[in-house]
């Protein structure tokens, strides 16, 4: 696939792989600092067919980061248009973060707030900073966050990861994961694989086969 090197560098991963864990730096970032003033869910599930990348149950919140590749996507827009209208069915504000190179960093039109693709720490600190503002703005609450996104990077991968395996097949499913084929699947192991993933493995059931 093409990209950008920059974009690379800042941890811009294969889009069909990426797909599968369905999350990125900035969405963990975003998730990183307002768990640390208010209750918060990564990749919240509202029913079989929505989910939302992070939830503040506290203020009826939502928050959609969409990267530049969501918006590749055809029918994009009236995927949108039916996520918020179900979210406003059950009175949940929406806040989207939008990756697109033609707005600066931090800019607010109405419910959303733009970053350009690859943004660095210091841009991407913005970002979720006027994010802030416009929950602050909407609530009234007090969200008072250091943000240094370079001094907290080991800390947001680490959650990341601790999310990941929350969320694989061997906590999620202990009896299936007991049937991963412990040698055709390479180093790649349940602890590491979404409960929902569309991979396809190796399985060795009881008997064998």
């Amino acid at each position: 696939w093409q990209a950008a090197i920059s974009h690379r560098s800042n941890g811009r991963r294969c889009p069909k792989c990426f797909g599968e864990t369905q999350t990125s730096f900035p969405e963990q970032a975003i998730f990183f600092y307002l768990r640390q003033v208010t209750t918060a869910i990564n990749r919240y599930k509202l029913d079989a067919r929505t989910e939302i990348d992070v939830y503040l149950p506290e203020y009826n919140i939502g928050i959609e980061y969409d990267g530049i590749f969501f918006h590749s996507i055809e029918k994009s827009a009236e995927r949108e248009q039916k996520k918020q209208d179900k979210l406003t069915k059950c009175e949940i504000t929406l806040f989207r973060v939008k990756e697109n190179k033609d707005y600066s960093n931090g800019m607010v039109l109405g419910k959303i707030v733009y970053v350009k693709p690859g943004a660095d720490d210091a841009e991407l600190a913005l970002v979720i900073k006027a994010l802030c503002k416009c929950i602050i703005n909407e609530t009234h609450i007090s969200l008072d966050i250091d943000i240094d996104i370079t001094r907290d990077r080991a800390q947001i991968y680490e959650q990341y990861v601790q999310g990941e395996k929350e969320n694989s097949l061997t906590v999620i499913n202990p009896k299936l994961a007991s049937e991963w084929h412990p040698i055709k699947n390479g180093k790649l192991t349940p602890d590491y694989v979404s409960v929902y993933s569309n991979k396809k493995v190796w399985w060795l059931c009881k008997r064998g086969h």
